[in-house]
């Protein structure tokens, strides 16, 4: 997620609440579901000064799918919304952090990768720009930041730190 005041990524436990009326845009990558519960302006369970990564439970995660869904009716949408409301009063901000890299070759590969986000990069590219073989470089996203690839991208989606 990326808004003026800057970029935020939230894994499957977590997710990013954006304070009303701020402008954003979200990237996705691999297989991802979405689902945006917006809420009304005023009162809001979260702080509004800021956006933030917040730990979302298996109970809210299942809460935010329902609140989503087209076939609830207006007072089971309510309902749903207040216990919503209750759980994320009760979340705690939880930033994900990205490690960074040990390794000369991964700290290379990773800056080229952050140079240009708007360029999803394969291993191949990557491991022949800094000078390595794809499979060494697999290892070194593997043993450092514990991301597995699969077909020439990380696992995870990764792009860049």
């Amino acid at each position: 997620m990326r808004t003026a005041a800057g970029a935020w990524v939230a894994s499957a436990d977590r997710g990013v609440w954006i304070p009303a009326g701020m402008w954003h845009e979200h990237r996705f990558y691999g297989a991802s579901a979405f689902h945006a519960v917006a809420f009304p302006v005023g009162p809001a369970p979260l702080p509004a000064d800021a956006p933030r990564v917040v730990s979302v439970s298996p109970l809210l995660r299942e809460l935010l799918v329902a609140c989503t869904d087209p076939a609830l009716s207006e007072p089971e949408k309510l309902r749903v919304r207040a216990v919503v409301n209750d759980q994320l009063r009760q979340t705690s901000v939880k930033p994900v952090t990205v490690p960074s890299a040990r390794d000369p070759r991964l700290a290379e590969t990773c800056g080229r990768v952050a140079a240009d986000l708007s360029r999803p990069l394969s291993l191949a590219a990557l491991a022949a720009r800094t000078g390595t073989s794809e499979r060494s470089l697999a290892r070194l996203f593997r043993d450092e930041f514990g991301m597995p690839t699969r077909s020439g991208v990380p696992a995870s989606g990764f792009t860049a730190p």
